[in-house]
């Protein structure tokens, strides 16, 4: 979860601090193209697995990385549905390394313009390659490096190699790691090259939350609104089965919604009840399907040989 402080002037740029779960801090994080902003991260459910890969560890440890050989900073793709919180988790691991973070989107690097894209391109690389650390994360990355097709799109023929190499040319700079991030929610619209060893060496699915994440979810989108006595949490996390972070903000906010019109027709104090929580809860799709779900399951085995 994201809070952008009002009071925090523009135009400071800075990396995030540390974030652990269960914690909150507040630090400034860089946004490509965009002016900084106060940010206050909380992460709130992810893998418990041991065996999964760390984003941290690579960027963090080069005296240790250079004895073992392993390869400063690399890429990491994280996929899954829609809402479930990728980008947050790509800006808590730039604050656990004390990194710049340069996000990036599409529409931040292509151009109608001859070479106007690949000037873009060169000039996130020179930015991240002055940084002692840096992480460069292209959020909807599908869209920057779709997979190629003779479609007569001469911008792309010539941007997609150069993301390309230059996620691997900083291989060479041994006293830089820079880390590669990179999120989706359609996988396998990705150029099939950029999924090979050396450049997404780990991939990362991001799920829906489960019954602990949804009850938190809940309590956090609630506490600062009055809400009334009798409200069960765990019943309403074990009722959104299936809905994702997004969707459970969408409730809650709607939920809220619903006693403020009532007390500004009234003049008198509402509160956020049990029923209506029920009620929005009826009424509000799931924006994530098990079809969805079943295809990224798919995709996953695909890419792993299993």
């Amino acid at each position: 979860l994201v809070e952008l402080d009002p009071m925090q002037p523009h135009g400071f740029q800075q990396s995030g601090l540390a974030v652990r779960k269960g914690q909150s801090y507040t630090g400034r994080v860089v946004l490509y193209g965009s002016p900084g902003a106060v940010v206050k991260v909380t992460l709130i459910w992810g893998t418990n697995d041991p065996t999964d890969p760390d984003p941290k560890h690579k960027p963090i440890s080069p005296e240790l990385a250079k004895k073992f050989g392993v390869r400063l900073g690399g890429g990491i793709l994280f996929y899954g549905p829609p809402g479930t919180g990728k980008t947050m988790l790509a800006k808590a691991t730039a604050g656990e390394v004390d990194a710049a973070f340069f996000r990036v989107s599409s529409a931040d690097m292509l151009s109608k313009w001859v070479g106007e894209a690949e000037q873009n391109i060169k000039k996130l690389f020179d930015a991240a390659a002055d940084e002692k650390r840096a992480i460069i994360f292209i959020d909807e990355i599908e869209a920057l490096i779709p997979a190629r097709r003779d479609d007569g799109s001469s911008v792309m023929s010539r941007v997609v190699p150069q993301i390309l190499q230059g996620m691997e040319g900083f291989d060479k700079k041994g006293d830089r790691a820079v880390l590669f991030m990179g999120a989706t929610n359609v996988p396998w619209q990705l150029d099939p090259a950029v999924l090979r060893p050396g450049r997404f060496d780990d991939k990362v699915y991001i799920p829906l939350p489960d019954v602990p994440a949804r009850r938190k979810l809940i309590e956090l989108y609630l506490s600062k609104r009055p809400v009334a006595k009798e409200i069960d949490f765990d019943a309403l996390a074990n009722r959104l089965e299936g809905y994702s972070g997004a969707d459970i903000k969408y409730i809650c906010d709607r939920s809220a919604t619903i006693p403020f019109l009532q007390s500004v027709a009234s003049g008198e104090d509402g509160e956020i009840t049990q029923g209506i929580l029920n009620d929005v809860v009826t009424t509000a799709p799931k924006s994530v399907t098990p079809d969805m779900i079943k295809r990224f399951e798919q995709w996953a085995l695909s890419t792993s040989g299993g």
